[in-house]
């Protein structure tokens, strides 16, 4: 029988790690408010994207509520501060943001091996470029990485072997590499791109439509460029669900780029149709007006729940959230509904930035009344 006071050791459990997820995800929304403010010049538009940010039933700052026996929200913490320190010394290298980013990085190790893409990113930090020359060594680099940039990649290396120190095994067949190795060679291509539409819903859409701008801007930071494919090479190998993977990590990322195209483009939010049918899809794939249903027994491949853009209704489970559990006739017939949404977005704002290219074009055309 249990202890008489279990219960009360389970509550106050719960608890702590309800206030200190709490904490982190407060903490996460003020970072990225700071983090839109390098790459965002409208304030209202920033205040916006971290309300939206917020909505997401999968976003820390609501399933904390739900689950909150979880250790992302303080690892999503040092990885948006490690962001902002890359940021940092991208605009002025020195060893403030030197050091920010090695504290950062290895205090994030502590929760999640995520964080060493950190790490990582900080060494393209310098834009590096290479070029052919004619003579010996044949290769000329640019802007390499300063031998001061790998110290945040070694010092969380350091710290990660340091903790596998106090691992102790459940499974001592228990292999690493054959894990990778299986989650690499079984993942699903249909369900791993659901999974970042249902992370990001029709915001995909718009900024896969301003596809030249984001190109330019990974060019402009190489950093982000290798802490995006570290996100979605980790995704692929190594989370269970890959929907909640993308959120957590690569929103800072596909957030800036959305709010780069609304301040670029804003002829194409003009239509009031077409903002309340982004609102209207945006809100439903981020479940804002829905509960989290609870999990149930057995295989959820079994029910297939009705489904518009989010499964709903009574037969719809915890589990049917995540296109990586789901049936193979619900995870397709929800691909096509955000295919055909993302048809209509794009063949809309398609149409009103033909329209603006084409009266910019006109003779004497200068952007204002004529």
């Amino acid at each position: 029988s249990p202890l008489p006071w279990s219960g009360e050791l389970s509550n106050a459990v719960m608890t702590g790690f309800t206030t200190v997820n709490v904490c982190g995800a407060f903490l996460s929304s003020l970072l990225l408010l700071i983090w839109f403010r390098r790459h965002l010049r409208t304030p209202w538009l920033r205040v916006a994207l971290v309300i939206l940010y917020a909505s997401h039933w999968l976003q820390l700052v609501r399933f904390t509520f739900f689950y909150p026996v979880l250790v992302d929200a303080w690892a999503q913490v040092c990885c948006f501060a490690g962001l902002s320190c890359i940021a940092w010394y991208q605009e002025k290298p020195g060893r403030w943001p030197l050091a920010a980013t090695a504290a950062v990085s290895t205090a994030g190790v502590f929760f999640r091996e995520v964080t060493l893409l950190i790490p990582l990113a900080f060494l393209f930090a310098r834009n590096p470029g290479a070029s052919w020359r004619n003579g010996f060594p044949y290769v000329s680099l640019t802007n390499a990485p300063r031998p001061a940039q790998w110290i945040p990649l070694v010092m969380s290396g350091l710290a990660l072997l340091w903790i596998r120190g106090f691992i102790v095994p459940t499974d001592p067949a228990f292999s690493m590499a054959d894990h990778f190795g299986y989650r690499a060679i079984s993942r699903s291509l249909v369900t791993y791109l659901l999974g970042w539409i249902v992370a990001f819903g029709p915001a995909l859409f718009v900024v896969a439509f301003d596809w030249r701008a984001p190109a330019a801007f990974f060019a402009r930071h190489q950093a982000l460029v290798v802490y995006m494919l570290g996100v979605a090479a980790i995704g692929w190998a190594a989370s269970l669900e890959s929907s909640r993977h993308a959120i957590y990590w690569a929103t800072p990322v596909v957030y800036v780029l959305l709010g780069q195209t609304i301040g670029r483009h804003p002829a194409w939010f003009r239509s009031p149709a077409l903002v309340a049918l982004l609102l209207a899809a945006q809100a439903l794939t981020h479940r804002v007006f829905l509960a989290t249903p609870q999990p149930i027994e057995g295989d959820v491949r079994n029910v297939v729940p009705t489904v518009v853009l989010t499964p709903l209704g009574d037969d719809a489970s915890y589990l049917h959230l995540f296109p990586n559990y789901v049936a193979a006739e619900t995870a397709w017939l929800q691909l096509a509904q955000f295919a055909a949404l993302g048809v209509i977005i794009l063949i809309w704002i398609g149409r009103r930035g033909w329209g603006e290219r084409t009266r910019k074009q006109r003779p004497g055309w200068s952007g204002g009344p004529r």
